[in-house]
């Protein structure tokens, strides 16, 4: 099968954490072109998935196993995201693999990442987890990490370009009086404090 103009992609990254489950991520691409085939978009989002996460995976607990890659086709529809079909699931190989110590911060501590676009109400928001202890101090993140984070948003903000088209990355958000629940990101900011990101309902959060 092919992703075709228009449709948008969710992305989920996952890492299985030694000892204390998951961390998750879901990022969103809306696809612009022709059509490619689902082999060719997973071929590009892995490489841009790793493309953003080489640029700190030495601040990575040693104990995280990247485990895989998984993307939909979603849609808005009856006020609910709805997954429209799988375009693929694959296991995980990262560019260069986590390699920190073992002073891992406790698994709800993450750097957030929040994205901004052209409706006000509609915004990304990114929890970063699984660094380690020596890349904050009382609860600040370093400067050295925050940078390596905004290295991170830069080339999150950077299109995917396919054979055919390319993917510009957003959000999916609930709006009213609108058609396209689909909202490009403008930017990324790095919070230079270290965040908590709490246990949510199903489909809710990072």
């Amino acid at each position: 099968m092919a992703v075709q103009d228009g449709e948008i992609v969710r992305v989920v990254v996952r890492f299985k954490r030694t000892g204390s489950g998951d961390i998750v991520n879901r990022y969103y691409w809306q696809y612009s072109g022709v059509g490619d085939s689902d082999q060719d978009i997973q071929t590009n989002v892995v490489l841009k998935v790793n493309e953003m996460y080489d640029n700190f995976y030495g601040q990575l607990w040693s104990g995280l196993d990247p485990f895989d890659i998984k993307a939909d086709v979603v849609d808005w529809l009856d006020g609910k995201e709805t997954t429209v079909r799988t375009v693929f699931v694959t296991s995980w190989t990262m560019t260069n693999a986590p390699s920190g110590g073992t002073d891992s911060m406790p698994p709800m501590d993450a750097a957030i990442i929040n994205y901004r676009t052209l409706r006000p109400q509609t915004f990304g928001r990114k929890y970063i987890g699984g660094f380690l202890e020596s890349v904050q101090n009382g609860g600040d993140l370093t400067s050295a990490f925050v940078t390596q984070l905004e290295a991170f948003v830069v080339d999150h903000l950077v299109d995917i370009i396919t054979t055919n088209g390319t993917m510009n990355p957003g959000v999916l958000g609930k709006t009213f009086n609108v058609i396209d629940h689909f909202w490009p990101f403008l930017e990324g900011v790095v919070s230079s404090l270290v965040g908590t990101q709490r246990r949510r309902r199903a489909n809710r959060g990072a």
